[in-house]
């Protein structure tokens, strides 16, 4: 069944390919040949090595077996057909050369540290490991330590250890040399165990002696640097290389390079106008409505009143964080208290907001989330509450409880500088899908290599 698939697929493909150079020629066609581009020539490369995987006998002839190899770059056709993928591939072959000036400037960066490491720990790891000590004397000085096996206090130096038959083994990650040291830090780098590496260096005392657990706790702040500079800083560096040169490609592929800064603010000014949205504003004292929903304008539309609303999800934020494995019954109720009164809050400020503001109430979003949060609250509350229907609510409640939580993000609308982040998140979603995608497309390709 799946060969069947395998030719079909292969037959698709192959027409496709051959209906492109039929419509735009093959190589001397000018500019628009099929070949000239880079993404056909990919498209070429995978069609024909599938064509040849197909041939009978491939199986004999070393140089088709291997070139059968290539039919697993088939996913990358999706590439060149996702303007998102192509613009993510694009960034990061041109920004190849900034990659590389700086995993230069980060090689010579570990360089440095191993040279410092070498110096401070070169043969320190050292440790004895034994199980030929009585098990009388053990229980009177041993002390398990590390992943090496057994410590033992009455051991000082490696010649002790060699007198109780012990062995004298190193870690893996040392800094014996200045190339192991380079290794061990690069290994820091990906934040695997550099926990252990720290409290070995933590434990050092000299060489051909035994460690002592925390002899020199001064080298944590090292460690932590490190860390910080290896994981965080330089890390950053790459993505921030990666996004400038995205940023560079989209601009040229959207011919922005070529605006004048004049009139690339323009069309910003442009973009921003678009974009923006009007605020629903009910305006007070109109003569066409009542006095009750006068009222009501002006309650919703007083500063006050939103503060109080916010002070109150911050409030019912807090409360519903206050909770611990086996709560006294006491607690439980005196939160419950709380959480009724401000479920009374919300659910007046809803009806107040409806009867103000009508069908303008659901044009905001913050709104349409508060009355799927006050509903759905209230409609659990209700079937609890009710003993003959009978029905298991955790997940749901779980749910309405996580959507209390999720209020706390009102305060967005009313913080400036974290409305700017959100809103940037949220124009990087985009570009985040497209590298997430492609990321799982190589994912996938390596796991056919493997298999």
């Amino acid at each position: 069944m799946l060969k069947v698939i395998d030719y079909a697929m292969t037959g698709i493909f192959a027409a496709e390919m051959l209906t492109k150079i039929l419509a735009v020629g093959f190589a001397l066609n000018g500019q628009s040949s099929y070949i000239r581009n880079g993404w056909n020539v990919l498209d070429f490369v995978i069609v024909m090595s599938s064509v040849a995987g197909l041939l009978p006998g491939v199986e004999k002839i070393s140089f088709l077996k291997a070139l059968r190899m290539l039919r697993i770059l088939r996913p990358l056709r999706l590439i060149s057909r996702n303007k998102g993928l192509k613009l993510s591939i694009m960034s990061l072959i041109a920004s190849i050369p900034d990659i590389a000036n700086l995993m230069l400037i980060v090689f010579f960066f570990l360089f440095m540290m191993g040279i410092l490491g070498t110096t401070l720990f070169c043969g320190k790891f050292y440790r004895c490991h034994t199980d030929a000590m009585i098990a009388e004397e053990a229980s009177k000085h041993l002390h398990a330590r590390h992943d090496y096996g057994v410590n033992l206090d009455v051991i000082r130096t490696n010649l002790d250890c060699l007198n109780y038959g012990g062995e004298w083994i190193n870690p893996d990650l040392n800094f014996d040399t200045t190339m192991q040291s380079v290794l061990t830090l690069a290994t820091i780098q990906t934040t695997e165990g550099w926990i252990s590496v720290m409290w070995d260096s933590v434990d050092s005392v000299g060489q051909g002696e035994e460690p002592v657990r925390n002899a020199n706790r001064v080298y944590i702040f090292l460690y932590i640097t490190l860390i910080v500079l290896l994981c965080l800083l330089f890390l950053n560096l790459f993505v921030g290389v990666v996004i400038d040169t995205f940023n560079k490609e989209k601009t040229r592929l959207t011919l922005n390079h070529m605006l004048k800064p004049m009139e690339r603010q323009w069309l910003e000014v442009q973009i921003l106008a678009y974009s923006g949205r009007p605020v629903v504003y009910i305006k007070e004292a109109q003569p066409t409505v009542g006095w009750f929903r006068n009222q009501m304008i002006r309650l919703t539309n007083n500063p006050a009143f939103d503060s109080f609303i916010m002070i109150c999800i911050l409030l019912n934020t807090l409360v519903l964080g206050i909770v611990w494995y086996d709560m006294s019954e006491g607690v439980k109720g005196v939160l419950a208290v709380f959480n009724y009164v401000f479920m009374v809050v919300f659910t007046l400020e809803c009806i107040f907001k409806l009867i103000a503001m009508k069908c303008a109430y659901f044009k905001d979003g913050w709104n349409r989330f508060d009355f799927v949060v006050v509903v759905g609250t209230a409609v659990v509350l209700v079937i609890s509450w009710i003993p003959a229907i009978g029905l298991d609510l955790g997940m749901q409640a779980t749910l309405v409880r996580i959507l209390r939580i999720l209020r706390v993000l009102r305060i967005v609308k009313r913080a400036r500088q974290l409305k700017i982040i959100v809103e940037t998140i949220m124009e990087a979603l985009p570009a985040l899908a497209s590298l997430g995608t492609l990321l799982m497309l190589f994912i996938f390709l390596f796991t056919i290599v493997g298999i």
